[in-house]
């Protein structure tokens, strides 16, 4: 078992990436921030629905569809914060100095997070995507092409992350040798760039979200449309 390479360590691992600890420290902690704000809205929307249904009023069907879409909205962008901060959290310590056990420990979290997020969140968000073109056709399509991406990109890296995942993270292999050879073969090259792929392309749905909930009150201002609610 090797515990320290320096060759290909030292390439990223310096201390000239404290500030791009400490930048994405910012980036948590904004996120964080801004999921309390959502999970507040998401709670205020179901408020007003649990009102409106109470109450008889003048356009009552429409009203409740209008505050679920909102809440829809809100609550997709906080499962996808969600996920970027329990990312971010291992992923900020790659670039400390450490030894590859250590290094490796973090990739391990973050392999099966990115394997298991395409049957969580990422159907969650294409539902939203579902819902928009329904809405407002094709206006929206930047972020119809980055979920595109970000789950074909897992899709293409499956088979490894799951590796990782079934054999030294999430489920241990009853054999030791069989573990120990899995995290052993975790190159730290490519398990870099694959991270940094994925965070570019979780970076561009962020992108589009934050262009939709901007767009929001433009979307459901004189809403008139009926659909299933999405599963809570």
């Amino acid at each position: 078992m090797k515990y320290i390479d320096s060759f290909e360590t030292s390439k990223f691992r310096t201390k000239g990436n404290k500030s791009l600890f400490m930048h994405i420290d910012t980036i948590i902690k904004n996120d964080l921030l801004q999921i309390d704000l959502l999970h507040e809205a998401i709670i205020n929307c179901d408020k007003i629905i649990q009102n409106i249904e109470q109450n008889d009023c003048e356009d009552k069907d429409d009203l409740i569809d209008k505050y679920n879409l909102i809440r829809s909205f809100y609550d997709g962008n906080c499962r996808f914060l969600l996920l970027r901060v329990d990312f971010l959290v291992p992923y900020k310590y790659l670039f400390q100095k450490q030894d590859d056990w250590e290094y490796r420990f973090f990739v391990r979290r973050i392999y099966t997070l990115i394997h298991e997020t395409q049957n969580g969140v990422l159907n969650f968000l294409g539902q939203i995507m579902n819902l928009l073109e329904s809405l407002v056709g094709d206006k929206f399509i930047h972020y119809k092409e980055a979920l595109k991406e970000l789950n074909k990109f897992i899709k293409e890296n499956d088979a490894c992350l799951k590796k990782v995942r079934n054999v030294c993270e999430a489920h241990k292999d009853k054999n030791i040798h069989k573990q120990i050879t899995a995290i052993e073969n975790i190159s730290i090259k490519d398990s870099l760039n694959l991270i940094q792929d994925f965070y570019n392309k979780m970076s561009n749905v962020d992108e589009s979200l934050f262009i939709i909930l901007n767009e929001l009150p433009r979307i459901t201002y004189n809403l008139s449309c009926h659909f299933q609610p999405f599963h809570k």
